[in-house]
């Protein structure tokens, strides 16, 4: 790491400095509360540029050119809250590069005490976003008169942004640096002397420095550990800066580019610096971006995230070692704090889901890199080359090759590992997704029924290396004990059919876990046997079609990839017309009739035990309407009359409605009237000859609407209303042949 040169970014919306070798009045336009304090231009005879509380001198030789400055000051402006003891200056029109140190002197106020410093602070990049932020950087000062002293180096020969291949404008005559004077800190040192980095701490915050750097020292190990001998080449950070600022981040690695300057800022809010925990995963975190960041092609550039392929590839590998950071009892089912919402970022393609969603090009990117931490997770944990493959994933970005070729080079066997990974991701074996989430929201490709369909084709474009997913219901069961579902992939686009794989999950509908019941590797077809078994069970499937097929350079090919979905053998033989119908209701042994009816035959006979079976004469008025009317006695020849209509669907498949009413002349000259209604009775069972609708227990009570039985005993009446529905209850319907 190079000797601190002097900071040049900070701040788009100042003003240009004007030509002047003298002091000129305050600017009477304010910018961001910033008050123009002095201006000077200074050539290579040198100079100094001086107010009140601050000066700036500029040796001999130092400037190659004239250059023209700037000074600002804040009355408002706190970047260290109680830690700041003088104003916040700002100095603008510094050139990139000078040849001599300058010395800076700051009038401070209060007393001093522990170690004093000038912080200077430049605009720099938050490798985790491409939020612009001030970074503060500690010079160390001396006390004299009332002001603190110190240097800005000199920059180091080969490091201005010319020198490095910046593809950035070299606009440092008017960016700005910021200074103030800081007081109260402590510095510490990594307790590994190898690592050499230092920790600048507050003193309030003193009281958790050993387990800052504890939590940095165990980081690096960890990734140090990767991949034994052979593993990530670590790049330490120099510094870590503890103060407030106004985020709500923990921890952020940010660097400028100009200086090459790299910290760690870590945030003393109390709130933060008080959950251990959390900080201690932050840290983790940020001390692993600084290690990937090493391995950038473009460092040292401010490109900013977004215009790097691999950007989404960092945000993952941060994503998944959270983990690594949290207690040992919660590491197996951890899930990363940004994973939630995420999940569908492997079904939008490895590379190509960097621009989907919402939101601008960096916060796609982002999103797409926390949802891809399952793939991570696969990696480091499976036989696709484990954490040691991270190192050589790695050496193949740092000599710029695409994130998905990098990927290639650095696991084993990736084309069978992608359809590996997502077959458990879709089973929960990654991380336990339920199966509602890829249920819900327009997750789903397509649905296939097969109440309503036979066969079906779905046409989809598929990025490079993703996957679909479509849910087929299995709501017809009427089919058949050899009924199956074939389902085949194929392609106008893809000369290899090989890339398609299709896997079949069986889920229950009332909720839990997907588990595995087929997959074919040629997608030349998957056949499901299970359609009756898993139809009388309440179950469906849900169907992924895995696209393994990639593009270079680019990896964002789209292929078209049709799903033929078909249902077979599901109905060998015709029903027989139905002419017979059996109603049956026992609703606590209360009231517990059999109705049959059989036409044309209009006789009326009497059978059962009690309280009574009755046979009732009645006919279809049409294919799906069945009514009947009786008038009779029972087996003790009492009165017993009434009438029945239910209405069927179309496909005998469902009773829409029912409405029976019976009356009887009763004992103890009590007359008897009862009511039942109901609706939506679904089919139980089925075969060729007959079929059954029945409810029972207390769905009988939900599907019957009335239930009603007056009473009238000659000297007074009752009414009863849904008294009789209970557990015991159940009603059925059957549709049979004539006998």
């Amino acid at each position: 790491m190079p000797k601190l040169a002097l900071p040049l970014l900070l701040s788009f919306l100042i003003l240009l400095a004007s030509f002047s070798k003298k002091s000129t009045e305050p600017d009477p336009e304010p910018v961001d509360d910033y008050t123009l304090q002095a201006s000077i231009t200074i050539g290579s005879d040198g100079g100094t540029l001086e107010a009140d509380d601050f000066s700036l001198t500029v040796p001999e030789g130092a400037f190659d050119s004239e250059v023209d400055l700037k000074l600002y000051a804040s009355s408002d402006d706190s970047p260290f809250g109680d830690n700041g003891v003088s104003k916040v200056f700002r100095l603008e029109g510094l050139p990139g590069e000078f040849s001599q140190p300058l010395a800076v002197s700051v009038k401070y106020d209060g007393t001093l005490s522990d170690s004093s410093f000038l912080a200077v602070g430049e605009e720099a990049m938050v490798a985790g976003s491409d939020e612009l932020v001030t970074s503060y950087r500690m010079i160390r000062a001396a006390d004299s008169d009332g002001f603190l002293h110190s240097e800005l180096s000199a920059g180091e020969e080969g490091k201005g942004p010319s020198k490095a291949g910046s593809n950035s404008p070299d606009a440092a005559s008017d960016k700005g640096i910021r200074i103030i004077a800081a007081s109260k800190y402590l510095t510490y040192f990594g307790s590994n002397p190898v690592r050499n980095y230092t920790v600048y701490v507050p003193w309030g915050a003193a009281l958790n420095i050993a387990d800052i750097i504890d939590y940095i020292d165990e980081a690096y190990r960890i990734i140090e550990a990767w991949g034994g001998g052979f593993g990530m080449t670590i790049s330490y950070i120099p510094e870590i800066v503890v103060r407030k600022f106004e985020t709500t981040d923990y921890c952020r690695f940010v660097y400028q580019n100009r200086t090459q300057y790299e910290c760690l800022e870590i945030n003393a809010k109390e709130t933060y610096i008080s959950d251990l925990e959390k900080l201690k995963i932050m840290i983790g975190k940020e001390v692993l971006r600084t290690v990937l960041f090493s391995y950038d092609p473009n460092y040292p550039v401010m490109v900013g995230p977004n215009q790097q392929d691999h950007y989404w590839l960092n945000e993952a590998m941060v994503s998944w070692c959270e983990e690594k950071f949290v207690t040992a009892d919660l590491r197996d089912h951890y899930v990363p704090v940004d994973y939630p919402g995420n999940e569908m970022a492997p079904f939008n393609g490895m590379q190509t889901g960097m621009t989907s969603g919402t939101g601008d090009a960096i916060t796609k990117a982002r999103n797409h890199g926390h949802g891809m931490a399952a793939f991570i997770k696969y990696i480091a944990s499976s036989g696709a080359g484990g954490e040691s493959s991270f190192a050589l994933i790695y050496r193949e970005i740092k000599k710029n090759t695409h994130p998905v070729e990098a990927i290639r080079n650095g696991t084993v066997a990736f084309s069978r590992q992608w359809s590996s990974f997502l077959s458990d991701f879709l089973g929960g074996d990654v991380y336990d997704v339920n199966i509602s989430t890829f249920l819900g929201g327009n997750n789903l490709a397509g649905e296939f029924d097969t109440g309503t369909s036979i066969t079906e084709t779905f046409s989809g474009n598929y990025p490079d290396i993703s996957a679909k997913y479509y849910k087929v219901s299995l709501s017809d069961t009427t089919v058949l004990d050899n009924a199956k579902l074939v389902f085949r992939a194929t392609s106008p686009t893809l000369n290899n059919h090989d890339d398609l794989d299709i896997y079949a999950y069986g889920y229950s509908k009332m909720g839990g876990d997907a588990w595995g019941v087929g997959h074919s590797l040629s997608a030349d077809s998957l056949v499901f046997t299970k359609v009756k078994e898993y139809s009388r069970l309440g179950r469906d499937l849900l169907v992924m079609v895995v696209n393994k097929s990639a593009h270079p350079p680019t990896y964002d090919t789209q292929s078209t990839i049709d799903l033929d979905i078909t249902l077979s053998e599901y109905l060998v033989v015709e029903r027989p017309p139905y002419n017979r119908c059996k109603v049956w209701f026992d609703l606590d042994q209360a009231f517990y009739t059999r109705i049959e009816s059989s036409p044309p035959d209009t006789t009326i006979t009497s059978r059962g035990f009690w309280p009574n079976w009755e046979t009732v004469i009645g006919s279809f008025k049409s294919e799906t309407t069945w009514s009947a009317t009786w008038d009779t006695v029972d087996r003790y020849d009492r009165p017993y009359s009434g009438s029945m209509q239910i209405d069927f669907s179309s496909d005998h498949t469902k009773v829409n409605h029912f409405y029976v009413q019976a009356t009887r002349q009763p004992e103890f000259s009590m007359l008897q009237t009862t009511t039942i209604e109901g609706v939506d009775l679904s089919l139980q069972n089925s075969d060729s000859w007959w079929v059954r609708y029945e409810t029972k227990g207390t769905a009988a009570c939900t599907q019957i609407t009335t239930l009603t039985d007056h009473r009238d005993w000659g000297y007074a009446a009752e009414v009863l209303d849904s008294v009789r529905c209970d557990t015991g209850s159940y009603v059925s319907i059957y549709l049979t042949e004539e006998e």
